[in-house]
């Protein structure tokens, strides 16, 4: 993931990314990653339709819009899939929280 150059939706979800894979999103550090991952990853659950679900990434359809929790020894994701436009990432996230 790197950081995205230009303004996104302002989110308290965490630094705007954008993935080497086309996904979009936000990045969150924190030490607690795996827990995080795993608190997020039920709260999903409980929203959408979770399509896929791995120790370091979670996958579901939300309202039409695919988004993933990813994490990695630092940091948590927060992410849409390709082709999702910044605002539709946002209110799907927003759904969830």
């Amino acid at each position: 993931m790197i950081a995205a150059n230009r303004p996104q939706p302002s989110s308290s979800l965490g630094e705007w990314v954008q993935g080497n894979d086309g996904t979009i999103g936000w990045r969150t550090g924190t030490r607690g990653a795996k827990t995080m991952f795993k608190q997020v990853s039920e709260r999903v659950a409980k929203s959408c339709s979770v399509e896929a679900r791995t120790d370091a990434e979670t996958r579901a359809s939300c309202n039409g819009i695919t988004i993933l929790v990813r994490q990695d020894a630092t940091d948590l994701y927060r992410v849409c899939a390709k082709g999702t436009t910044p605002e539709q990432c946002l209110s799907a996230w927003n759904a969830i929280q």
